[in-house]
């Protein structure tokens, strides 16, 4: 299992495990908010809100729902990613399905991929590395 926090933003359907309340965060959750969360429950995210600050709205197993600060949670697997193509006048259109957001744009596929991959690699767990890019 990874931290949530460094993996953001996750996707719909992505499997985590409630962990512990960050309890720095507590003032900006409103009571009924406080009293729907669940720790040490497994669950799946089902949306996320930006409003002040990123939060996920997960599913737990037990079908109840709450909102958890990505450091509340750990992440157990990945939902797979659908990546869909569509060729345009001159370029090609890359995007996550299902997922509004997360496109990207090439002259060629690869180049779209390559671009999608290098601006959202969060998203694919990804790690770029481009001190390897840097002469030598």
């Amino acid at each position: 299992m990874s931290s949530a926090s460094s993996l953001s933003p996750l996707l719909t359907g992505t499997l985590v495990v409630t962990t512990e309340e960050n309890k720095s965060l507590r003032g900006e959750w409103e009571e009924d908010t406080l009293k729907m969360r669940v720790w040490g429950i497994a669950g799946q995210i089902v949306g996320h809100s930006d409003s002040h600050g990123l939060c996920y709205d997960v599913e737990h197993t037990d079908g109840t729902r709450a909102s958890y600060d990505s450091t509340e949670f750990d992440v157990v697997e990945r939902v797979p990613v659908k990546i869909v193509v569509t060729k345009r006048q001159s370029d090609y259109h890359v995007c996550v399905d299902g997922q509004p957001g997360i496109w990207a744009c090439g002259r060629t596929t690869n180049e779209a991929i390559g671009n999608l991959i290098s601006h959202h690699s969060e998203v694919f767990g990804i790690t770029i590395d481009e001190t390897a890019l840097q002469p030598r």
